[in-house]
């Protein structure tokens, strides 16, 4: 029993002696280069313009006196302006759907076969885009942007009993619900 007791105590000794010495000849971690740091670049802020400036840009009135007040008038003018055809491009890029169909219907439904299998449908709409949303657990729905179609996976039901389910297509503000009817085994 002395001689194991020793043999452990040899080996542990000697583990803790290697451990020690590893964690000694460790190197620190090396520091962080600061060269490549980005640096923050002021953003172009409007020029500022001074009253002989602004005076060079005004028209003149039928005075003869053009004062402060009136260069700051128009400048306002003119911020107005911009905010308002700001507004009136974001609206014309952001069309609203007028039209969303599936397969040219309003609410289709299809029946498919008992074994898995897949379709595909045509989306057809105006709107910028259009998404799927809430469909079932056995069905399987991918779009493809580029073709414009829906391609709807289905798996076996292995049942005594039809099932349905159904999905959402939308388009910005219209919505065409889709049922899907799978047949009994």
């Amino acid at each position: 029993m002395n001689r194991i007791h020793f043999m452990i105590l040899r080996i542990s000794l000697a583990v803790m002696l290697l451990i020690t010495s590893l964690s000694l000849q460790a190197q620190p971690k090396p520091k962080r280069d600061k060269s490549k740091d980005r640096v923050v670049v002021p953003q172009n802020r409007p020029k500022r313009v001074t009253v002989t400036q602004a005076k060079k840009h005004v028209k003149p009135s039928s005075s003869s006196r053009i004062t402060k007040k009136r260069t700051v008038v128009s400048s306002r003018k003119t911020q107005n302006s911009k905010k308002r055809n700001v507004g009136i491009r974001r609206l014309r890029m952001r069309r609203e759907a007028t039209f969303l169909t599936v397969d040219n219907s309003d609410s289709p439904i299809r029946t498919v076969p008992h074994d898995f299998g897949y379709i595909e449908l045509n989306v057809n709409t105006d709107g910028s885009q259009w998404n799927v949303h809430n469909e079932c657990f056995w069905l399987r729905v991918f779009r493809d942007l580029q073709k414009s179609t829906i391609r709807i996976f289905f798996d076996n039901n292995t049942s005594n009993y039809m099932r349905a389910g159904w999905f959402d297509v939308y388009s910005d503000n219209d919505t065409v619900r889709v049922h899907i009817i799978q047949k009994e085994w």
